[in-house]
């Protein structure tokens, strides 16, 4: 899951077990390239990332910036770009049971 700010190496260790993984199935795994999944609040991203995980997704975020988090509110989560589509139903999934329960 995402880590507090503190703990920005997380989602570098994340990509990086996962490149090993590859590696061990003689697949070549330097050439992964992320793309941008959206913005979303802690809470969300933390979902949406186990169950990215739980997938095989490879992922990363972005957390705002010192001065940036004035008007940049959330973590943008980046993904694999050949599982963008799958990584696309997961957040729109989630995103939608959080909204439905913040509404009733």
């Amino acid at each position: 899951m995402i880590a507090p700010p503190a703990d920005d190496n997380r989602a570098k260790a994340h990509t990086r077990a996962y490149a090993s993984r590859m590696r061990g199935r003689g697949e070549k795994s330097d050439g992964i390239s992320t793309v941008h999944l959206g913005q979303f609040t802690r809470e969300t991203a933390n979902v949406i990332a186990g169950e990215l995980e739980d997938a095989g997704i490879v992922w990363w975020y972005k957390e705002p910036g010192y001065i940036s988090q004035v008007w940049e509110f959330g973590v943008r989560l980046f993904v694999d770009k050949d599982r963008l589509a799958e990584a696309n139903a997961i957040a729109e999934r989630i995103s939608a049971e959080r909204n439905q329960r913040s509404i009733t």
